[in-house]
């Protein structure tokens, strides 16, 4: 796709570098970016855009908020009649979900792939057209979805989203979460 810019000062490689701190954060200045006159245009940018948030406050907005959601992490709990006895849903983003964790990412594409990935009326998506990724209680305990959640966004571990269990140690706990991670594929928790 061929975009045709025309703002003074502003080349490719500097439209790059400003695309690249847009996305990131971080500012790199190289090349033509390095100029000084570069830099001015650089900050006349921002004064005239303003300057975006740190990536992590805007996702760990879009977690807390759920806002643009097109996905849920959802948990069954099976009943002792065979159906679903309990379900907890948590909304999500498909974005964040396949670029953070393998697992993820393999059950969106399959999902895609297959046409279930969210376009409603299948048992894969909500009625507003979220993706349902639906995980066995039983093999990702429940408890243990806000810890996944944050690690996902924040790329942290926040061990104070455990809820205080009524058995079982801590080390113990610490286990279990350290096996989901490694079963789901997702380094930035199992460190």
């Amino acid at each position: 796709m061929v975009v045709e810019m025309d703002i003074p000062g502003v080349g490719v490689e500097l439209f790059g570098d400003l695309l690249r701190y847009l996305y990131t954060g971080e500012l790199s200045v190289a090349g033509e970016a390095g100029s000084s006159a570069a830099l001015s245009t650089l900050l006349r940018l921002s004064e005239q855009f303003g300057v975006p948030n740190p990536l992590a406050l805007d996702l760990r907005r879009m977690l807390e908020g759920g806002h643009l959601a097109d996905a849920s992490l959802v948990w069954e709990v099976p009943g002792s009649g065979g159906g679903v006895e309990q379900e907890a849903e948590f909304p999500c983003h498909r974005a964040v979900l396949a670029a953070r964790c393998p697992f993820f990412r393999g059950v969106i594409q399959r999902r895609t792939a297959s046409g279930s990935g969210g376009s409603g009326g299948d048992g894969g998506a909500t009625p507003g057209g979220r993706l349902r990724v639906v995980l066995d209680a039983g093999v990702v305990p429940v408890r243990h979805a806000r810890v996944l959640l944050w690690a996902l966004y924040q790329d942290t571990v926040d061990l104070s989203m455990l809820p205080c269990s009524s058995g079982g140690s801590l080390a113990e706990e610490f286990m279990e979460l350290y096996q989901v991670a490694r079963l789901l594929e997702l380094d930035s928790l199992a460190q």
